[in-house]
């Protein structure tokens, strides 16, 4: 029975495949009577005109004309069908571009003018700081700067005036420091004020075994005045003298 159903299908297939190729030679031949029977073109013109230009129906000729068009956008539109990948690789390649020669730019230096003002405000706000060692060591690389400009203008030589001006203040204060810390090491202290016989004032000093009065010595110090709560002292250090007080009941050591 399978077997049977096996025959029938194929004698049907190709039964139609029989019908198909009469069909197709049917239109072949038909073809070329049509075109005998056609009208003839008016002029050779036309004819050769006609036989250049294929026909609109045919995929053929659409294709040819679809190859061979080529956009030309205008200056306010842009190609839509431009590669996307490629200019991603192009707009990266120019920022690398950039970058390097942005790096290997040589930076116009600072105008020294300018640098100086900045430096010299800088010194006054450190001055008022107390921090006077900075002071001293922004001031001198300043003057070192200025004495290698070839151009010694005068706002360059009233700005060297000033920053030394500042450098000197910072120096002084920074010795006075040195010599106030090496007076309290003395460890001098004031234990009271007598009246003397002759009517000057004497100082009770802790550790000396009787009292002094003004122009006397002790520890490395000469007393200078002798007021009623307050001793005053002169003190040489580093070949300069300062004067320092001392009250009565003052410890500077604790």
């Amino acid at each position: 029975m399978i077997r049977a159903l096996h025959l029938i299908a194929c004698l049907s297939f190709g039964a139609v495949l029989a019908a198909a190729d009469d069909a197709t030679m049917a239109s072949a031949s038909a073809s070329p009577a049509a075109t005998a029977t056609g009208a003839a073109p008016a002029g050779g013109s036309s004819a050769t005109s006609a036989a250049a230009k294929p026909d609109k129906d045919d995929p053929l000729s659409a294709m040819t004309e679809e190859e061979e068009w080529r956009f030309n956008p205008g200056e306010d539109r842009a190609d839509p069908w431009y590669d996307y990948p490629t200019e991603l690789r192009l707009n990266a390649a120019a920022a690398n571009d950039n970058a390097v020669t942005n790096n290997t730019t040589t930076v116009a230096p600072l105008d020294p003018m300018i640098l100086f003002r900045q430096e010299k405000d800088k010194i006054i706000s450190l001055l008022q700081a107390h921090k006077y060692a900075e002071v001293v060591n922004l001031a001198e690389n300043s003057l070192h700067r200025a004495s290698l400009m070839p151009d010694q203008s005068p706002d360059v030589q009233r700005l060297v005036v000033e920053i030394t001006g500042y450098r000197d203040q910072a120096q002084s204060a920074l010795v006075r420091d040195e010599a106030q810390a090496s007076f309290d090491a003395l460890d001098l202290q004031v234990e009271g004020i007598m009246w003397s016989e002759s009517g000057n004032r004497l100082a009770l000093i802790a550790g000396e075994p009787k009292a002094l009065g003004v122009a006397d010595r002790v520890k490395d110090c000469v007393i200078i005045n002798i007021d009623t709560d307050r001793v005053d002292f002169r003190y040489h250090y580093k070949r300069q003298r300062f004067e320092f007080p001392r009250y009565v009941g003052e410890n500077k050591t604790k």
